[in-house]
């Protein structure tokens, strides 16, 4: 384990080199890979998660291979700058790979747009930056690192890009956190880190309606949201008799009625289905099997569709759409935004192909 970390850490450096920063300034800066960001009653907490150059280099180092380092202060601006007087290096964010940002922070709309000004003004962190929301203490999910092979930024960046459910990687990032507070026009999901067998995990998604928290869903009815967007190349699903099915070529397409007061958007889902731990004895099964699977995607769909309109969450991100199909309604809205999820109407109509690949 201590022979990868080590050849991870010493490929790193090289890169930070190629880069062009010589012996003299990597010793006087600092390259966080995961920057943790929580609330305090007289300002915020910040937490560093660094690589320890020093102890890449030593062949008979022992132990970890990053550091965390814990900061409280007024703001962000003057925890950084605290910490780059007190330890004579500069913080370079260039290699960031993961903000985490607790509830409480994400919710402070105050902090938040302070940290963000700051934040976008200075090009303090790259816009493809993946961006995480947590309930957890931000130095005991810190101290997480420990347990894992990579760095903590390391873990999380491959976290989110191994999973190939996720069409063209449409994943949160602070860019797109800057874009749609300008904006204001999608439901976005910021994935939640909880913890599972003393490492970090997505427990959740965070809502993010028209720049704002809104509150936590379940994983589950982010990945329908996903669904219903054509966000997603496949998912897996387990129907209501035990079936486990992998649904792939997920096609939906959008039509809405042109009604102002009364918006309804249909939804016509087109997937493909196959059984994963069944064999389809014959065309009756499977007819069987297509009917089933789809009366019943359609009637989740539809149900949490609504019972999330009932909360002013919008999983099928339609307000963006309306804009092409309606723009008089458009129009009509975009001062009434909060009006928007309480008169709309989501229908979901599903066409499953069912295939047997065993």
């Amino acid at each position: 384990m201590h022979k990868k970390r080590k050849m991870f850490f010493m490929l790193m450096v090289l890169s930070l080199l190629l880069c062009g920063c010589g012996d003299h300034e990597l010793e006087n800066r600092s390259f966080p890979l995961a920057v943790g960001l929580e609330s305090e009653k007289q300002g915020c907490r910040v937490v560093f998660n660094f690589p320890v150059l020093s102890e890449v280099a030593n062949e008979n180092a022992d132990g970890s291979y990053t550091a965390v380092a814990s900061k409280k202060g007024r703001d962000f601006f003057t925890i950084q700058k605290n910490y780059e007087k007190n330890s004579s290096k500069s913080i370079d964010f260039s290699h960031n790979k993961a903000l985490i940002l607790s509830e409480e922070f994400l919710k402070d709309e105050e902090k938040l747009q302070k940290f963000l000004e700051y934040a976008k003004t200075q090009e303090l962190m790259a816009r493809n930056t993946y961006l995480f929301v947590t309930d957890l203490k931000m130095e005991h999910l810190f101290g997480l690192d420990q347990n894992l092979e990579k760095p903590l930024g390391t873990y999380l960046e491959e976290l989110l890009e191994s999973d190939e459910d996720y069409k063209d990687k449409r994943i949160m990032t602070l860019g797109r956190l800057y874009d749609e507070r300008q904006n204001q026009m999608e439901t976005l999901y910021i994935p939640v880190l909880g913890e599972k067998d003393k490492e970090p995990e997505v427990t959740g998604f965070y809502v993010l309606r028209n720049g704002k928290a809104k509150e936590r869903v379940s994983s589950e009815l982010a990945m329908e949201s996903m669904l219903l967007q054509g966000k997603l190349k496949g998912f897996s699903y387990q129907d209501a008799a035990g079936c486990e099915w992998r649904i792939t070529k997920i096609h939906p397409s959008y039509e809405f009625e042109k009604n102002i007061e009364h918006p309804i958007i249909k939804i016509h889902l087109a997937c493909t289905a196959s059984l994963e731990n069944a064999t389809l004895t014959d065309w009756k099964h499977e007819e069987t099997l297509e009917r089933t699977l789809e009366e019943e995607l359609q009637n989740r769909l539809n149900t949490d569709a609504k019972a999330a309109l009932e909360k002013g969450i919008d999983i099928s991100n339609s307000y963006k759409k309306l804009g092409n199909s309606y723009r008089k309604g458009y129009v009509y809205y975009e001062e009434r935004r909060e009006e928007y999820e309480k008169n709309l109407q989501i229908k979901v109509e599903t066409e499953v192909s069912v295939v047997n690949l065993k």
